[in-house]
Parts: C-alpha cells; sequence; structure tokens
C-alpha cells in the first residue's frame, strides 16, 4: 500500500471514529419538536394573513396560502431532524433532487412570502425562536405599511388606445380631442381599408382623473365615423 492509499484510510478512519458518519446528530426532546413546529405554524397563519390583507391583482390562489402555512413547520422538521448528522443532510439532498419543482411564480410578491416560510422554518428549526418572532413581526408590519401607503404605485398610466371606424378616418380631429384629455399622445399606427380604418395611439393620463377618461371616451364616441373605441394597459398588473 502507498503513502497515497495510506492517508485516505488514515482521513476515513478519523472521520468514522468521530461520528461524523456514524453518528445520529443532536438528540431532538419532544418539547422542543412540538414548540419548533408550534412556532412555525403562528408564523405560517400571520405570513398567510399578511398576504390576504396585502394581495393586489387576479393570482390569488388558496392552495399557495396553505403552501405559505405548512412550509415552515416541515421545513423545521427537517431542520431538527438532521441536526449535525451527515447521512442524513446527504440523504435529503438526494431526496430533494428527484422532486422537480414546476409552480409558476405569478407575482413577484409571492416569493417573499415563500422565503419569509423557510426562514422561519429553518429559525424555529435552529432553535431561534425569539429572532423569528422578531423577524416576522417586523417584516409583517413593513408589508402592511407599504400595502397602506400605497408605495411604488403610479401617478400616471401609460395605456394603447385604438379606434376604429367607417368612412376616410378623421385622425385629425381624434388626435386633437385625445391631446386635450391626456398628458401625452402619439400615434403608433393607422391602417385603412375598404371596410374602415384603425387608429392606434399611446397615451398617458393621471391614474386620479378618472372623470377625465369618461369626458374623453365621450367625446370620441360623438366623432362622425368612430364605431368603437378600445382602452388598453398593457404594462399594467391588475388591477389596473
Amino acid at each position: 500500500m502507498d503513502k497515497g492509499q495510506q492517508g485516505s484510510f488514515d482521513i476515513l478512519e478519523l472521520i468514522t471514529k468521530s461520528g461524523a458518519i456514524q453518528g445520529q446528530g443532536t438528540p431532538v426532546s419532544l418539547l422542543d419538536l412540538l414548540v419548533a413546529l408550534l412556532v412555525a405554524s403562528l408564523i405560517g397563519i400571520f405570513s398567510a394573513w399578511v398576504y390576504q390583507r396585502t394581495h393586489r391583482g387576479m393570482t390569488y390562489e388558496r392552495t399557495f396560502i396553505i403552501s405559505v402555512i405548512m412550509i415552515g413547520p416541515i421545513i423545521s422538521w427537517i431542520i431538527m431532524l438532521i441536526g449535525s448528522n451527515l447521512a442524513l443532510s446527504l440523504g435529503m439532498v438526494g431526496a430533494l433532487s428527484i422532486i422537480r419543482f414546476r409552480n409558476v411564480i405569478k407575482d413577484s410578491r409571492d416569493m417573499i412570502y415563500l422565503f419569509w416560510g423557510i426562514a422561519s422554518g429553518l429559525g424555529s428549526g435552529t432553535y431561534n425562536w425569539s429572532i423569528v418572532l422578531t423577524a416576522s413581526a417586523c417584516i409583517g408590519a413593513m408589508m402592511l405599511f407599504l400595502d397602506f401607503l400605497k408605495y411604488g404605485d403610479l401617478q400616471t398610466q401609460d395605456c394603447v388606445f385604438v379606434l376604429r371606424g367607417n368612412g376616410d378616418g378623421p385622425e385629425g380631429l381624434v388626435f386633437e380631442t385625445i391631446s386635450q384629455h391626456t398628458d401625452y399622445c402619439m400615434m403608433r399606427s393607422m391602417e385603412t381599408s375598404d371596410t374602415g380604418w384603425e387608429l392606434v395611439f399611446e397615451v398617458q393620463f393621471p391614474t386620479t382623473e378618472a372623470n377625465e377618461l369618461s369626458k374623453m371616451l365621450a367625446r370620441i364616441r360623438e366623432i362622425n365615423g368612430v364605431r368603437d373605441a378600445s382602452l388598453l394597459a398593457p404594462h399594467l398588473s391588475l388591477p389596473v
């Protein structure tokens, strides 16, 4: 046996004697397990409540709420089970590698609550209960505060205004009418055919001026030859 093989056997024997492979990790008492699961569950329920209060749009799913609540207790149980056991940690990595997570995150805010649940589970599983409770209270208060202030909402809306009608196309009158009720107006395309015409405008108007929008639509409908009008907001997430 050469020196390289002898060194490898010495290292393996040292790791085995130290218990890194054969060790069973740190024993977990039933009381600690119950407290960790309780803390993680309470944090999950609290974060789910914050999610429901601050959610906006049409991407709400009940299954996501259940996932937010359950991810914390499950991770805390896994962390307490693994402890310092190298064999269990490697086995857990192998088990997770065969699971394919294909859930598409429709709203970037959903990732905050997933990481929140993971962090609460890690903290509960490592007995850092006071840190988990304090941090979760601060995060929940911040999420509610930002939602109350409507922080990040734009004061203006960029929309696409599509007009269709019959005849030669009154683009001059239409452009003048739109410009009087918006902060910005630019014609993007114009199509004409034997059956009618179509005009596409890029417009910008304040979000608080809903009356101006109604007035503009009413005046547009009064223009001779206008058949229908559509206002689209492609760059905004629901609700617009």
